[in-house]
């Protein structure tokens, strides 16, 4: 008998593991899906230290790989520097390391070592070593978290902003007046954040990304916190639709308050069931991938923090057929979005804050600002978040002296091939 002491066996078991993981790229001719999508919504963008990607979470995905190729169809090498081993556990990171010219990249949702999703369509980014990237003198000096959202939610507050380029953590800060002292709430790794013990009305937060440098305090934002006695169970959502667009079919709805996810329900041609989670507060789903040509039918429901269901609302249906600008939709979506109504400005000794109603089918909404009411308005950069009586507001935080004239507009996302709004009335400030 041939005698192995632990340290030699343990060592034989980590090369097959990481035989394992360098050929896991290579597609499996028996694959277990497990239900597992392939990831979508993948993005890429040049930073000042490599490549940065990011895609949409996968229900039951547990951790996410990547694969890189030079060419399209050439062989795929998984990353193994990135994450944990090569295993990611966000679905926001930076190739530090990329290919000098082409990288194509594609991204798998995985249960375990032998469970994963298909791969993501993949995703072409040009890299060019040296200086010609983007960068500076400042290239290095973390930015302040944007787009910070606070919408109250059962009986919590949810905070999200957009993801900052070279940041791993950041820090939360809360107030209950804008002006007033914020006091840190602690450190959080990704970019959402629920505040689950609110003891006041009036909460407003702040946020700085940290990395290697830590960034300003980002725009305050807004939630004024209602706590309703009785059940909080959400209503029934309203104004679903789907329709197909390209080679997908785009699913959209009303928002609903005090929501904490959507449980989209959906059957097939073939009559299977099944359910996707989306969190508020997106209001939009996706399908496109292994579309079979005929009738899909949804509907939904909304979940609040402690997991009561409203009830469901009734079906819509979409007939998808491959290759074609559309199909038979079961509710069509408008040519174009409504023009935004109800606009009332508040004007501080530090900002001006504009809102209005919320926009069925909104994606984002722009501020314009102007010196004369009738003319000349001008789009200006401004963060904004949805309130619980579903108002948008809009936060300018440079704000002009004098009488300023403000109008917005709504924008809708790309693939639903809606018109943007008209602009709203204007409101008038005067400092």
């Amino acid at each position: 008998m041939i005698k192995m002491n632990k340290s030699v066996l343990w060592g034989i078991l980590f090369s097959l593991f990481i035989i394992f993981t360098l050929t896991s790229c290579e597609e499996d001719p028996y694959p277990d899906y497990s239900r597992l999508t392939a990831p979508t919504g993948v993005s890429g963008s040049v930073v000042s230290n490599g490549i940065r990607l990011s895609w949409n979470t996968v229900d039951d995905a547990k951790f996410y790989m990547i694969c890189r190729a030079s060419s399209l169809n050439g062989s795929k090498v998984m990353l193994s520097y990135i994450g944990d081993g090569g295993y990611i556990y966000n679905n926001n990171v930076i190739d530090t390391n990329p290919l000098d010219g082409n990288n194509y990249y594609f991204i798998y949702a995985c249960k375990s070592l032998n469970i994963q999703s298909p791969a993501s369509t993949p995703i072409y980014i040009q890299y060019v070593s040296g200086n010609n990237n983007p960068g500076g003198e400042n290239e290095n000096k973390i930015k302040a978290p944007t787009n910070v959202r606070a919408v109250q939610n059962g009986k919590t507050i949810v905070l999200t902003w957009d993801a900052v380029d070279g940041a791993s953590r950041y820090e939360i800060f809360h107030a209950s007046s804008a002006n007033g002292s914020y006091s840190s709430y602690g450190y959080w790794t990704n970019n959402r954040y629920i505040d689950e013990v609110v003891l006041v009305t009036n909460n407003y937060y702040k946020v700085k990304a940290i990395g290697s440098t830590t960034s300003e305090f980002s725009d305050y934002a807004y939630c004024k916190y209602s706590d309703n006695s009785g059940s909080q169970k959400p209503s029934v959502p309203t104004g679903l639709k789907a329709v197909q667009s390209g080679e997908s079919i785009v699913v959209s709805w009303n928002s609903v308050a005090n929501t904490y996810y959507y449980r989209l329900w959906y059957s097939t041609p073939y009559g299977t069931e099944n359910f996707t989670n989306v969190y508020a507060p997106t209001t939009t789903a996706v399908f496109d991938r292994y579309m079979d040509d005929g009738t899909y039918q949804f509907w939904i429901q909304a979940l609040n923090s402690n997991y009561e269901e409203s009830d469901k609302s009734s079906k819509v249906y979409c007939t998808y057929k491959s290759n074609s600008a559309g199909g038979d939709q079961g509710g069509d979506n408008p040519s174009k979005l409504e023009t935004p109504k109800n606009i009332e400005a508040y004007s501080s000794s530090y900002f001006v804050q504009v809102s209005v109603d919320e926009v069925p089918l909104a994606y984002e909404y722009e501020l314009y600002r102007s010196r004369s009411a009738s003319s000349g308005y001008t789009k200006i950069s401004a963060s904004g978040g949805s309130t619980a009586s579903k108002r948008y507001v809009l936060t300018d935080s440079n704000p002009l002296s004098g009488t300023t004239y403000y109008k917005v507009k709504a924008k809708a996302l790309s693939y639903l091939g809606i018109a943007n709004s008209d602009f709203s009335s204007y409101v008038k400030v005067v400092r």
